[in-house]
C-alpha cells in the first residue's frame, strides 16, 4: 500500500488498552474462584462417597462373616464320581473323632468351580451346621487331630480311593478375609515364625512371634 512505510506496526499498537487488560484479569480471576469453588465441593462429595462405600463394604463383610460364621471348608479333596459331599464331611467327622448327627447339618455340597477363585485346585466342599457351638467343637477336633498327624491331614485319611493330595479343613471366610490371611501366612513365612493365631471376627491378624511381639496386618 502506497505512503505506509511496510514493516512498520503504527496501525496495529503492541499493547493494550488498560481497559481490557483489567477486563481480561477480571474474567481470569472470577474463572478462577469458580474453578476452586467447584474443586473444592467436588472433592468433599468425592469425600462422602468413599466414606459412604467404605461404610457399605463393611458392613457388608460383617454380613458375609455372619452368615457364614457355622460353615466349614474342606479344601483341595479330589472330586470323585458319584461322590457324596456329605459321606465326605461324615468320614472327616469319624477320622477326627467328632459325633457327628444328621441333624447337625444344615446342607454339605461341593462350590461350582467357576466360583473358586484358584480353579487350579478342586472345588471346596462347604459344610454347614446348624449353629455355631456345633461348628467350634467340629473345628477343635480338627485342630486336635492336626496337631496328633504333625500338622498334616490327607485326603486319603478320608477316602482311602481318593487321589492322594494334602488337604485343609477351615472355616469359611469371606474373600477379604481370606485376602488377609494369606498376607499373614506370607508374612509369617518371611519372618520364620515359630507360630501365627487364627483369624477371628475383627479385620486384624495378629501373627506370634518368637520374640513374642505383636504385629497387625490390614487389608
Amino acid at each position: 500500500m502506497r505512503g505506509v512505510k511496510q514493516g512498520t506496526s503504527s496501525e496495529f499498537p503492541s499493547t493494550e488498552p488498560a481497559w481490557v487488560t483489567a477486563l481480561i484479569e477480571r474474567v481470569t480471576q472470577t474463572m478462577h474462584a469458580a474453578f476452586l469453588e467447584e474443586n473444592s465441593k467436588l472433592k468433599k462429595e468425592t469425600k462422602l462417597l468413599r466414606k459412604r462405600v467404605s461404610d457399605l463394604e463393611s458392613r457388608l463383610a460383617s454380613l458375609e462373616f455372619f452368615s457364614r460364621r457355622c460353615n466349614v471348608e474342606i479344601q483341595n479333596m479330589p472330586v470323585q464320581k458319584d461322590e457324596s459331599p456329605l459321606k465326605i464331611l461324615a468320614n472327616t467327622a469319624v477320622m477326627i473323632g467328632f459325633k457327628l448327627r444328621q441333624e447337625d447339618v444344615v446342607k454339605c455340597y461341593r462350590m461350582n468351580k467357576i466360583k473358586q477363585t484358584n480353579n487350579n485346585r478342586p472345588p471346596h466342599i462347604i459344610a454347614e451346621f446348624r449353629d455355631v457351638n456345633v461348628c467350634e467343637e467340629f473345628m477343635q477336633k480338627v485342630r486336635s487331630y492336626w496337631r496328633t498327624k504333625n500338622y498334616s491331614i490327607w485326603s486319603t485319611d478320608i477316602c482311602p480311593q481318593a487321589g492322594k493330595l494334602k488337604l485343609s479343613v477351615v472355616r469359611q471366610l469371606p474373600p477379604q478375609k481370606k485376602l488377609l490371611l494369606g498376607q499373614a501366612k506370607k508374612f509369617a513365612q518371611s519372618r520364620s515364625m515359630k507360630f501365627a493365631g487364627s483369624l477371628r471376627v475383627g479385620v486384624s491378624f495378629f501373627a506370634k512371634m518368637k520374640i513374642q511381639k505383636l504385629y497387625q496386618l490390614t487389608v
